[in-house]
């Protein structure tokens, strides 16, 4: 049996949702309370937070969406855990789950459990830096309202994306 937790974070740049998102979040959704979506925001996002923001409130209504700006050195593993800890106001959750190592970092530096959800990409294989590379070929892992970004009425395909990591 799964552990229970209270309060549990994904963070996530979610450039774009994918379905490989969902499989952590959903997994987040059945072991906790209340699971908040940290959204990872930088000027240079080829796609914007608030399309994201929205994006995510409208497929995990259940959920708290929060913008978590970095303006601080991404490289910095203390500098993340500080601020994603001040983006939920200082309230620490119980567990952090991921499908990545920084998740087991973060989830250390905050002393609290990591559940760790496909690290291999077996249930999802796709990064959203393949799809950003090749929407049309890797389509079928974004949710509709996502994919209409893409590839809505009159926009044909939006691909002007060369190198970026989920």
């Amino acid at each position: 049996m799964s552990r229970r937790f209270a309060h549990a974070v994904i963070l996530g740049k979610f450039i774009p949702p994918h379905h490989g998102h969902d499989v952590v979040i959903q997994a987040a959704l059945k072991q906790s309370d209340h699971v908040t979506l940290l959204v990872s925001t930088q000027p240079s996002d080829l796609i914007p937070s608030q399309q994201r923001v929205t994006w995510l409130q409208q497929l995990y209504p259940s959920t708290t969406v929060t913008v978590m700006p970095a303006t601080w050195n991404v490289a910095d593993a203390q500098a993340w855990a500080d601020g994603a800890l001040a983006a939920l106001g200082g309230q620490r959750p119980d567990a952090v789950f991921s499908s990545e190592d920084y998740g087991v970092q973060l989830a250390q530096l905050w002393n609290v459990e990591h559940v760790m959800v496909d690290r291999e990409r077996t249930i999802v294989p796709v990064s959203a830096t393949q799809i950003l590379r090749e929407p049309e070929k890797y389509q079928h892992y974004l949710d509709p309202i996502v994919a209409n970004y893409f590839f809505g009425a009159g926009k044909g395909s939006r691909t002007p994306f060369i190198s970026l990591e989920s």
